[in-house]
Parts: C-alpha cells; sequence; structure tokens
C-alpha cells in the first residue's frame, strides 16, 4: 500500500506562526529566560502525558536520559537493556558507573523482552530497566501483552523503568499500537520515568527539545543537574514545541 506523502509545510505553519508571534513581543529585557521552561509548554506536556507526576523538559531527550543516569543509579548498580538498543544507553550507564546487564531478544518474538528473560536477568543490583517502544534500531512495537506482562515483573521486583517513547507516534500496524508502560497502572505509573520528545513525532530533529514525567522526588533531581550541564533549552524552541503539541491540526498529520 503506497504511503501519502505529508504536508511538511502545513504541519510547520502553525509552528512558524506562534514562533513569530512570541519574537514579536520579546521586550529588549525579555531576550534571555530566567529559568528552566516556558510554563505554558510544561502545562501542554503535562496535559499531552495524563500525568499528575512532575514533568521536565530539556535541551534534547538523550540530555534527560543522562540525567536520569547520574542522578538514578550508581556503581554498583545494575540496568537491564533488551538487545539491540540505542547505542548510547550503555554508555551512559557506564558514565554513570553502574553496569549495563545486556539481554538479547529474538527476532521470532519481535525483538520483544520475553518475561522470562526480564524475571532471569533480575538481581538484588537491578535498579532499572530500559524500554524502548517502538524501538530503535529494530522499529519493533511491543504488544500489549508482553507490556502488561513487564509491568507485573517491574511491581514484584519493585525496579524502575525507564520508558524511551520517542518513536510512539511512529506506528503503521493496527495490530501493534503503542502502549505506555505507566499506562498499565497507578502503581506501575509510580514506577515508570517516561521519556519522549518533539524530534520525531513532528519533524522537529533540529530544535533539541525532550520531556519527562516521573516521580516528583526524581524529576526534581534530574532537571537540577541539567541545568547544571545543558543548561536551559532556549525558549524559541520552546514556543515553537508549545504550537506542536497544542495544534488541533497536529494529530491529523500524524495520521496522515
Amino acid at each position: 500500500m503506497a504511503v501519502p506523502l505529508l504536508d511538511l509545510k502545513a504541519q510547520y505553519a502553525s509552528i512558524k506562526e506562534e514562533i513569530l508571534k512570541e519574537i514579536s513581543e520579546i521586550s529588549d529585557s525579555q531576550y534571555f529566560i530566567l529559568g528552566p521552561k516556558v510554563e505554558k509548554l510544561e502545562k501542554e506536556v503535562a496535559a499531552y502525558c495524563a500525568s499528575n507526576f512532575a514533568v521536565g523538559v530539556t535541551s534534547g531527550s538523550d540530555a534527560l536520559i543522562i540525567a536520569l543516569m547520574v542522578e538514578g543509579i550508581g556503581p554498583g548498580d545494575e540496568v537491564i537493556v533488551p538487545a539491540p538498543y540505542w547505542v548510547s544507553y550503555t554508555e551512559m550507564i557506564k558514565a554513570a558507573g553502574a553496569t549495563a546487564v545486556i539481554v538479547k531478544c529474538r527476532a521470532e518474538n519481535n525483538y520483544e523482552l520475553e518475561p522470562e528473560q526480564l524475571q532471569a536477568a533480575i538481581t538484588p543490583r537491578t535498579k532499572l530497566l530500559i524500554l524502548n517502544s517502538p524501538s530503535n534500531p529494530t522499529g519493533a512495537v511491543y504488544r500489549v501483552s508482553t507490556i502488561e506482562k513487564i509491568a507485573e515483573i517491574a511491581l514484584k521486583n519493585n525496579i524502575m523503568v525507564m520508558s524511551d517513547e520517542i518513536y510512539e507516534k511512529l506506528v503503521y500496524d493496527p495490530e501493534f499500537r503503542h502502549k505506555s508502560i505507566a499506562s498499565v497502572s497507578p502503581e506501575m505509573n509510580e514506577l515508570t520515568i517516561t521519556i519522549n520528545g518533539f524530534s520525531k513525532a513532528y519533524s522537529m530533529p533540529g530544535w533539541r527539545l525532550g520531556y519527562l514525567a516521573a516521580p516528583k522526588w526524581l524529576a526534581d533531581r534530574i532537571i537540577a543537574f541539567q541545568s547544571h550541564t545543558t543548561s536551559n533549552p532556549n525558549s524559541i524552541a520552546q514556543y515553537a514545541s508549545t504550537a506542536a503539541l497544542s495544534d488541533p491540526q497536529g494529530e491529523g498529520f500524524l495520521q496522515r
């Protein structure tokens, strides 16, 4: 089946309009935003995630992941990483002084982490599971049944899950729809750090803006860390992303 070409110009129209509007309203004393965020964007992100948790906005989702590794894990901790995986995951784990436990997933099982594999990889030192669905590099989308079984094991063993959902909108098979593990139950939500951004879903890779939803105690530490490393995301990118997330035409664009 032929896939229709996306009208990127139409998608960017509202984003461009919002950017120009905000630039025109900036006074001489407002060229630099004193603070880590544009509050309107944080509210849009919180509404989009349907989250009562703290949300954070940073200069790209990878900045969030490295901040999570530094603030959430450390020497002696283990992080379970299903393979194949995005190449930076293991390097970020090393940077935090922790150990990556690689679990090879089978092509004949849709490259999904099998519940039995997960349980076998858990030790008293396990601190975190990285879950990436849809996956980079395989493109695999985890089945809902698998997500639910993984959530059951994570709850049983009290391990947190970093759910990298940057590709959530890039799904094309109705039998494999994206499901966030945080939505499985309120209890699982308490153990989930959701990572997302605008580069993939809204064709905005150069804008460098990511966001997370996490328990407040952890989100505060992550945002504090990034404020001393990547500093604050630039204001223009935040206004552009606010327009992308709140644009009523955006969902139709994604569906096309």
